[in-house]
Order: structure tokens, then C-alpha cells, then sequence
């Protein structure tokens, strides 16, 4: 799945995507600001248009002078005219407001932070540069979001535990009640002692005081006025579970570790206090939550690296001893819900561990539960679709239990209908959530050629076909089930693929635009035109005019009238010299 889809499905459930995406993570190289989710995509002036106002977007990098930037200071110029800067839309701060281009000037819409790859509003520095609805597509808005990636980030001040994100925040008793059951949650900070601004008065004194222990103590985190301690709800270790007061006890909920700006359980090291949703504002409660990867999860960039760099995202799967791993996110695998070993149970996402509910094997078609292998991987009922949902079965040889192991492109297909392969409800990597199928994602930009037909990878049984058999100037190259009829036969020479019935006909992009979601049609061939010329490479066709874009599937959703389309394509082709 393409990550402008995933970013519909997250923008959908409300919550934001996983630090691990890099979503909010500038490379800055070259004079330009590339988006490191898929460094193929640059900030950019809207149409290349240098004039107050224009807004700045995300588009396919180029060496045009609408994307090239200096840092200056606080400033970020536009290279080719200083006298530009990136600006916040009339100053105002706030998740949503737009970057647009303006004359630059010493007040506040203008001031930038640039630390390493994150670019923060210096006068809200909460807020950072983003992309919209974290889309990569070409047109996509820059605008200003609430910072992710340091939402479970603490600076321990005497009694004060204040947000790395939002210093002037802390954590904090709701309406100051201590007691059992209470919840932690985020306050504008109070004066150590005190009860703070618009609290109410509690005999157990401010609710912002607190205190860890020590090792001699049990490592616990003591609120100073009530004597009690912050604890995990029930004790349940998952993504989300509040974090709440409760008497202090000697079990694995009540220990915490303080390292590097992080409070992490005892318990489980992997576990952090943060902030639901990463939303940094009085009132968010406190939760615990996956921390941070010590080393960099999804896309890594480094000069050793070959040119071409795959893209992680949430169809992806490592398999790793007997533990089947998110390629996006390695700490988290395929398990069975509660670790209840019956058929019906739920096969779900959760922090990876060495109960048995996390063991795997291969064998052959079937994916089975290494602890128990009567129990397989299976689909409910057997029956495909968008969202079903994948369960714990005693194995038989009937088609739901049947899967199509890629390791190359680690792609996990249902074999008995191939546009399904094994993905996570909603993309949200985190604890409980589902593992479903979903369609057509897995490599909608791969095609191969066989007996003249150009056929689709992920379900070979689909072919690059004219509309209605129909050739003549503009006529749309779409999916279709394959045959033999002449819209189907196609040849690839000097580069152009040529309709064989017409051979004065080539395949190419709507008035030639290198841009996303560019319809591919048919058009009089022309010998001198390099946007008529494709390059295969890694089962991928590239236009030559800019091998950035692939042949593709709108939407990735194969199937019979699906229009074929040019789009980023799903592996990131890096220029020789970069160095990211």
C-alpha cells in the first residue's frame, strides 16, 4: 500500500501515524529539503511561482530554483531569491496553519529551529514543519503539526516532571483529586508546593510534586503530598493503558527508570509514560506507550547504500526465527490475542515477546503456530476482502489457510485471490490492533511482460489493456482480465511500448505531466519526446524523463477498469552522489 493511501486510513481513525515514518523528518542536502518518508519528494513552490503568498508543497525533487533553500540563521531563504522565506500563514501557529512563501522579515512567522531532522516554529516550538494528512504525493500542503516524536519525552525539574515538547506542561493529578484511580494527565505547570492555577485545593498538596525513589525505594514515582504512586491501570503492559495514581505497591506496574529524558517501566524497558495520541495540551492524558526506537526504525538513509532503497510501510514483513515482524517496526509482530490458543482467536499486533502466542513456521503454503502447529494462520471463513480479519484455525488444506511468501519484497499474499496480502488494520502499528487483509497494495508499480501481454505482478491474471479495445489518440490504458484481443499485445522496443495492432501508438502520460496520478493513454509515438520512453528495472517501468515515477495502479486497487497511472514509484531511486 502506497503511504498516500495509508495516510487516508490514518487520517480516518484519527490517529496519527508512527514516529517511525519519518513523517516529520527533513534531509537537508543539496539546497534541498527533502521529506525523509520518501526522500524522492521536496518542499517546493506551488507551479514555481516566486511571489508573496504562493504556497510551499511537496513535489518529486528537481533542480529547479523552487527548490533549492539556504538556512540562514532562523530563517530558511529561498537560494535563488534570499529576499523569500518560508513563512507560517499570518503568523498563526496551530496544527493545520500553512507554509506559504513571503518577504522575509525579523517577526515570528518567518523564525525557524532546524534541529538535526526536525524543523520546529521557533515561536510555538511544539509545533513542526509537516506534511498534510502525511501525504507523499506531488501537490501535497507543508504545514505546521504538534511535534511525535518527542510527546514521550520528560525534563525532571526538583519536583517537576515537565514535557520535553512543551516545557511549560507537566505531568499533573486530574483537578488535583489524589487518590486511587486517579488520573495523570498534562497541566500547565504550577509552582512546586503549590496547588497551581485554576486547580482545586487538595489536602495532599500540589498536584504537580512528585518524586522517584531510587533503587533503595523500589524505583517508584512518588506523588510527595498523597504518598502514592503512578502506576499502569490493571497492570496491563500495551499501547495506550493510563497511567494513573493508585497506593504504592512492590508489583511490575509501579517501576519506573529514568534515562535519557525518558520514563521508562521497569517491567519492560520497551515502555514509556507519554502522551495520548502525542497531542501535547492541557488536559491529554498520560499513557503508556511504545518508546522511541534507540536505533531508527523504517527508512534508513546512509551514503553506503545502494541506489535503490525500498520503501517500508505496513504490507511488509520480516520473518525472523520463528517471530513474523512488521518490516516498518521490528519490535512489533504477529501474535495471538491474549495468548489463548482455540480456533477463532484473533491474530493481532503487539510488542514482540517469547510467549508462545508469538512463535511461527513456515511450511510450505501454511503459516503455523510453531507451539501448537494443528493451529494455522487462516482467513475468517474463508472469505477475502478489504479488512478481513486473520485468525488462529485448526489447519486444513482448504484455500483460507494458504499463503504466498515474498521474502524479497516481504509481501505475505492470500493465495487463493493474490490482490490480498497480510497488512494492520488502519496501518497503526501499536498494540491490539488488527491484521487483516487488504487489496491490490502489495506492488501495484510492478509489471512484467509474457507472450506480449504486459501483466500485473501482484495478480498476473490482470493486464495492461486499451479502454474497450478502442485505440486511437488519448484512448486510456487501464486493467483488465487478460486476453488476447488486440488491446492486449503490446511490444517494448528503443524504449516505447507499442501497441502491436497499431504500432504508430505508444503508451505515455497525459500531456506528458510528471506528476502523480498522471493518466497513462494511447498517443501517435514520438521519436524525439523522452516522456514517450520507459526503462525496466527491479520489475518496475520507469519513465525515462524522470525515473522517479513507475507505471502504476490508481490507488493500487487492481481490478477490471482500474486506470493505469504514473506514480512515485514504491522503490526510492537515489542519485548516485547523495549522501543522506
Amino acid at each position: 500500500m502506497r503511504s498516500a493511501i495509508a495516510a487516508v486510513l490514518l487520517a480516518a481513525s484519527g490517529v496519527p501515524l508512527a514516529a517511525a515514518n519519518y513523517h516529520q523528518h527533513w534531509i537537508f542536502k543539496g539546497g534541498q529539503v527533502r521529506y525523509k518518508a520518501n526522500p524522492a519528494y521536496c518542499a517546493s513552490v506551488r507551479e514555481g511561482k516566486i511571489t508573496d503568498g504562493m504556497t510551499i508543497i511537496l513535489w518529486h525533487c528537481g533542480k529547479g530554483s523552487e527548490f533549492m533553500w539556504k538556512v540562514d540563521g532562523d530563517y530558511i531563504k529561498l537560494a535563488s531569491d534570499p529576499n523569500f522565506c518560508m513563512s507560517v500563514r499570518e503568523g498563526r501557529e496551530g496544527d493545520g496553519s500553512d507554509i506559504i512563501l513571503w518577504r522575509c522579515g525579523e517577526t515570528k512567522p518567518f523564525q525557524w529551529l532546524v534541529e538535526g531532522e526536525k524543523v520546529k516554529f521557533k515561536a510555538s516550538p511544539r509545533h513542526w514543519l509537516s506534511v498534510r494528512n502525511n501525504d507523499p504525493v506531488d501537490g501535497s500542503d507543508l504545514i505546521l503539526w504538534s511535534g511525535q516524536t518527542n510527546a514521550g519525552r520528560w525534563r525532571m525539574e526538583g519536583p517537576l516532571i515537565r514535557s520535553d515538547a512543551d516545557p511549560d506542561k507537566c505531568i499533573s493529578i486530574r483537578e488535583g483529586r489524589s487518590g486511587d484511580g486517579s488520573d495523570a494527565i498534562l497541566w500547565k505547570c504550577g509552582t512546586p508546593g503549590s496547588g497551581g492555577a485554576g486547580r482545586l485545593a487538595s489536602s495532599y498538596g500540589s498536584p504537580y510534586d512528585f518524586e522517584h525513589t531510587g533503587p533503595a525505594g523500589g524505583d517508584k514515582m512518588k506523588h510527595k503530598g498523597s504518598g502514592m504512586c503512578l502506576s499502569v491501570r490493571e497492570g496491563r503492559i500495551m499501547d495506550g493503558q493510563d497511567i494513573i495514581l493508585w497506593t504504592c505497591a512492590d508489583t511490575h506496574e509501579f517501576g519506573w527508570l529514568i534515562s535519557d529524558r525518558y520514563i521508562r517501566l521497569k517491567a519492560n524497558p520497551d515502555y514509556c509514560m507519554s502522551v495520548r495520541d502525542g497531542q501535547v495540551g492541557d488536559g491529554s492524558d498520560i499513557v503508556l506507550w511504545t518508546c522511541e526506537a534507540v536505533e531508527e526504525v523504517g527508512l534508513k538513509l546512509e551514503h553506503e547504500q545502494k541506489r535503490w532503497v525500498p520503501a517500508s510501510n505496513e504490507f511488509q514483513w520480516v520473518f525472523d526465527g520463528t517471530k513474523l515482524r512488521s518490516k516498518l517496526d521490528q519490535r512489533k509482530c504477529a501474535s495471538v490475542r491474549a495468548g489463548v490458543i482455540t480456533n477463532g482467536a484473533d491474530i493481532i499486533m503487539w510488542h514482540c515477546g517469547e510467549g508462545k502466542e508469538f512463535g511461527w513456521s513456515v511450511e510450505g503454503e501454511f503459516i503455523k503456530l510453531a507451539s501448537n502447529p494443528r493451529y494455522c494462520m487462516s482467513v475468517r471463513e474463508g472469505k477475502a476482502g478489504d479488512g478481513s480479519n486473520i485468525i488462529l484455525w485448526s489447519c486444513d488444506t482448504s484455500s483460507a489457510y494458504k499463503w504466498r511468501i515474498d521474502e524479497a519484497s516481504g509481501t505475505v499474499t492470500f493465495k487463493a485471490d493474490p490482490k490480498y496480502t497480510l497488512s494492520v488494520r488502519g496501518g497503526r502499528l501499536q498494540d491490539g490492533s488488527d491484521v487483516i487483509l487488504w487489496s491490490g497494495y502489495a506492488n501495484p508499480s510492478q509489471f512484467f511482460f509474457e507472450d506480449g501481454m504486459l501483466k500485473l505482478k501482484v495478480d498476473p491474471n490482470l493486464c495492461a489493456s486499451v479502454r474497450e479495445g478502442k485505440a486511437g489518440e488519448g484512448s486510456d490504458i487501464i486493467l483488465w482480465t487478460c486476453g488476447r484481443g488486440d488491446g492486449f499485445i503490446w511490444s517494448m522496443n528503443d524504449g516505447r511500448i507499442r501497441l502491436d495492432s497499431h504500432p504508430h501508438y505508444c503508451m505515455v502520460p497525459r500531456e506528458k505531466k510528471m506528476q502523480d496520478n498522471t493518466e497513462i493513454i494511447l498517443w501517435t509515438c514520438d521519436a524525439a519526446a523522452s516522456e514517450f520512453e520507459w526503462v525496466e528495472l527491479n520489475g518496475r517501468l520507469r519513465n525515462k524523463q524522470n525515473k522517479h515515477y513507475c507505471l502504476s495502479v490508481r490507488e493500487g486497487r487492481a481490478g477490471d477498469g482500474s486506470g493505469i497511472v504514473l506514480y512515485a514509484c514504491d522503490e526510492h531511486l537515489l542519485d548516485p552522489e547523495d549522501e543522506l
